[in-house]
């Protein structure tokens, strides 16, 4: 970590304690990052990470140049060529009684509790979200709508509600099923 600045303001209200993280900026693996303003908050039984938007290209870019990312992971994540935006972002993780259960997170140094960083459930709203096509997904382009993500018991599962005016699907091959075209996996190079 290289030119690490950022403003941190730990708050505790009713027992609830709260970390705001703001103008977070500093370089990490030759890689800049930056986030606006981040929140982890203890609730009742559960931490609760917000933040107001991340730009998915520049996300990916930091993520391909993190040496504590598997080589075989971040040539997955660049498969995918993300672009757009997520906004309103809210994970969820419950709070482990036992600190030193494997995979825990412990996060008594700034007074909030453990938790396991893959038990989670998140919500977030898409924005002109776009991926290249993956695992036989197809690769879509203009995606606004909500997210929803739920990751316990070691299995992913989740939904998007669409909300788009012109979401485009693109498919590996010209397929066609009960009289419907699906468009081939390139989008046209000019609309």
């Amino acid at each position: 970590m290289e030119d690490f600045t950022a403003d941190l303001v730990f708050s505790e209200n009713t027992g609830q304690k709260q970390l705001r993280v703001s103008h977070l900026e500093g370089v990490l693996d030759s890689a800049r990052l930056r986030i606006n303003e981040a929140v982890l908050q203890q609730r009742q039984d559960s931490l609760r990470f917000t933040m107001p938007e991340q730009n998915l290209g520049r996300l990916e870019a930091w993520l391909l140049q993190q040496a504590i990312i598997p080589q075989a992971v971040r040539d997955e994540i660049a498969l995918l060529a993300l672009q757009g935006s997520v906004r309103n972002i809210q994970v969820d993780w419950p709070v482990l009684a036992d600190a030193t259960q494997e995979g825990a997170v412990d996060l008594a140094a700034v007074g909030l509790p453990a938790f396991s960083p893959l038990d989670f459930a998140a919500i977030a709203d898409l924005d002109r979200v776009g991926f290249n096509g993956y695992e036989g997904a197809p690769a879509m382009q203009g995606v606004d709508g909500r997210l929803e993500l739920a990751y316990q018991n070691d299995e992913l599962n989740g939904r998007i509600d669409l909300a788009s005016d012109d979401l485009g699907l693109f498919f590996r091959k010209n397929l066609t099923k009960v009289g419907v075209l699906i468009m081939p996996a390139e989008p046209p190079s000019s609309i």
